[in-house]
């Protein structure tokens, strides 16, 4: 790969997006990047789940489901779990399947934490959307589904978004019921509209009805849209010894960190 006659690299839009963006001004760390993404390279087993909806609609509660050791029945729906900002919990598997993990994302629903909500929205990430069956404010679900959908106008690459209703156990929720809602909601924000937006679920976080199934289809999901991006493998070993050296603690000066980055055969330039 020599090209000693090369004055500039220009990478936007390169759909090998898996690239440090802290290298895409410097030819010579891209090229060794790559050599290195080409000698040794490993996929990325973890993906970011972000629950996102208005407040009170069960994100919180849902989240614990996923995480409850016994299953999906059981958990408690009348405890006030609101969430004051952002709640996040690593290394979350589903369906007992650790060949992949999520890093789950549980986005405050309250209308002051909007603005600052755009600075947590990623490229290739999971992106749960919640909202009460039984008193859907349709645009408070647009004003999300537009958001996530403008990712791609900002250079983002594609996103995986699940529509989910819960409350399924209410005495409100008949089969007609469902089936106008189901039709409503398919009007109002049909699939090709949005990009990655996948058939709607609905779900009772009270009974456990519908979240087994929805789990098991989020996973089937992610590993059929081949969600795994490939990375440099020095680079995902790094990630996995600060998560373990830097255990509990709030920050790690640069002279150590570098001494981190050495171990892992990466260089910390």
């Amino acid at each position: 790969m020599e090209m000693p006659d090369l004055s500039a690299v220009n990478i936007r839009g390169n759909p090998l997006n898996t690239i440090p963006s802290v290298f895409h001004n410097d030819w010579d760390k891209v090229k060794k990047y790559l050599l290195t993404l080409t000698d040794r390279k490993a996929e990325w087993r973890e993906r970011k789940l972000l629950f996102v909806g208005q407040e009170g609609v069960g994100k919180t509660t849902l989240l614990r489901c996923f995480t409850k050791k016994k299953g999906y029945r059981g958990v408690n729906t009348r405890a006030n779990l609101s969430t004051d900002g952002i709640d996040i919990v690593e290394g979350v598997s589903l369906c007992g399947d650790s060949s992949i993990t999520f890093n789950a994302w549980d986005l405050g629903g309250q209308e002051i934490y909007y603005p600052s909500h755009q600075f947590f929205l990623t490229s290739n990430s999971v992106y749960i959307l919640v909202f009460d069956l039984t008193a859907p404010k349709l645009d408070r679900i647009d004003y999300w589904l537009q958001l996530l959908r403008s990712l791609g106008s900002k250079g983002f690459s594609r996103t995986i978004t699940f529509l989910v209703g819960t409350h399924l156990d209410s005495p409100k929720c008949t089969e007609e019921y469902i089936a106008n809602m189901t039709q409503t909601l398919n009007n109002r924000f049909p699939r090709l509209r949005f990009p990655g937006l996948q058939p709607m679920h609905f779900i009772s976080c009270k009974t456990g009805k519908g979240v087994r199934e929805f789990t098991e289809t989020l996973v089937a999901t992610v590993k059929k849209e081949q969600f795994s991006p490939i990375l440099a493998e020095p680079w995902i070993k790094l990630h996995e010894y600060i998560k373990t050296a830097g255990s509990g603690r709030d920050y790690v000066d640069w002279e150590e960190f570098k001494e981190w980055a050495k171990i892992c055969d990466v260089e910390p330039d």
